[in-house]
């Protein structure tokens, strides 16, 4: 019997111990390239990590206030980009490394594409969207203003709750626990005080 009983507690402490766990993470994006708005999200498996569109980019999507939408929903959607990204995830956000190495990452559909670019070449540091994914392109809405002194945390979103973590339930966590603890307790005094009080309970 103190074998069984032992067994049940140790159950119920490492379910009450155990901690939650995200499998993926959810950015909410919200940023302006002048006049125009940019909204939307990017999911990742990793809240802590470069955006290598190789493995940790799960989906995502943008909009503008003018009413152009992207997406890797989309068939015709992919992610440009060269060895170096500058975008980086924290537990709090999404940054833009306007100050970094040469580099780049697009976000492109059918519908158009939005550019994040570190002193590529020749070329400033940008945030270029195009509703539109063919050159010649005569509608472009950039930022490329990063010069002199550039920032290195340029925020593009931030984090949003972690995806697939549990709802919390009443009476759940450490109360939770200490009740099932002594309820367990009461009914082992409660027969090894009395080994027929079972079979009194079971006669009714």
């Amino acid at each position: 019997m103190k074998t069984k009983l032992l067994g049940l507690i140790s159950l119920v402490v490492l379910l009450g111990l155990s901690p939650a766990s995200a499998d993926t993470f959810d950015y909410t994006v919200n940023f302006d390239i002048g006049a125009l708005s940019i909204i939307g999200n990017i999911v990742l498996g990793c809240d802590n990590c470069v955006l290598d569109p190789n493995g940790f980019i799960d989906a995502w999507s943008f909009s503008t206030s003018d009413g152009v939408s992207i997406s890797s929903s989309d068939p015709g959607s992919y992610i440009l980009a060269n060895p170096i990204y500058p975008l980086t995830a924290t537990p709090h956000a999404i940054n833009f490394d306007a100050a970094g190495p040469p580099g780049i990452i697009q976000f492109s559909d059918s519908a158009g594409y939005l550019l994040f670019q570190s002193a590529y070449v020749d070329a400033p540091s940008e945030i270029l969207f195009s509703p539109c994914n063919e050159l010649p392109c005569s509608i472009i809405y950039a930022i490329n203003d990063f010069t002199g002194n550039p920032p290195s945390a340029v925020p593009i979103a931030q984090i949003s709750p972690p995806v697939g973590v549990p709802t919390p339930i009443a009476g759940a966590g450490l109360p939770g626990m200490v009740t099932v603890l002594a309820g367990v307790g009461f009914v082992w005094w409660r027969r090894k005080r009395n080994p027929f009080a079972a079979l009194v309970v079971a006669r009714g």
